[in-house]
C-alpha cells in the first residue's frame, strides 16, 4: 500500500515538473521574507537606539545647564551673604550692634541644643577573620613557600 502511494506521488511529480520549480521559488520567497523581517527588526532596533542616544545627549546638556545655573546661584548667594553686604544691609535697615550687657537670652524649658557626636572610628580590619590561609597569603609568601617545597 505504501509503495503504491509513493509510486503515484512519484508519477504525479514527474508529470508536473513545474511544481518542483514552484517549490524552489517558494523557498526563495520565504528566505526573502525572513530577510525583510530581520531587516525591519534591525531598523527598529537601530532607530530606537538612536532615539535613546539623542535623549541621553539632551539630558547631559540639561545636566550641564543645571550645573552652570547652580554655580551661578551659589556665586550670587555668596555675594549677597558676604559680610560687607550683610553689614551694609543691616545698617540700612536700622540694625545696630548691641553691647553684651543689653543682650537678652531666652531660655526654653525642655529644649536642648543638638549634640553633634564625632563619627565613630571604623574597627580595624582583621585579615584572617574567618578566611582560609589561601586567601590571606600574599603572592610573595606563596612563591617562597613553593620554592622551599621544591628545594626539599
Amino acid at each position: 500500500m505504501l509503495t503504491r502511494s509513493f509510486a503515484r506521488f512519484q508519477q504525479a511529480y514527474r508529470q508536473a515538473p513545474w511544481q518542483h520549480l514552484r517549490q524552489w521559488w517558494g523557498l526563495f520567497a520565504l528566505g526573502g521574507a525572513v530577510m525583510v523581517a530581520l531587516a525591519v527588526l534591525h531598523l527598529a532596533l537601530v532607530s530606537r537606539t538612536a532615539i535613546v542616544g539623542r535623549e541621553m545627549e539632551n539630558l547631559r546638556a540639561e545636566i550641564a545647564n543645571l550645573r552652570s545655573e547652580n554655580v551661578r546661584l551659589e556665586a550670587q548667594y555668596a555675594e549677597i551673604t558676604a559680610y560687607e553686604v550683610m553689614h551694609a544691609r543691616a545698617l540700612a535697615l536700622g540694625y545696630r550692634k548691641v553691647p553684651p550687657e543689653q543682650q537678652i537670652y531666652v531660655y526654653v524649658d525642655g529644649y536642648s541644643p543638638p549634640q553633634t557626636a564625632p563619627p565613630a572610628a571604623a574597627p580595624p580590619f582583621a585579615a584572617s577573620a574567618g578566611l582560609p590561609a589561601e586567601y590571606t597569603q600574599s603572592l610573595v609568601d606563596w612563591v617562597l613557600g613553593y620554592l622551599q617545597g621544591v628545594e626539599r
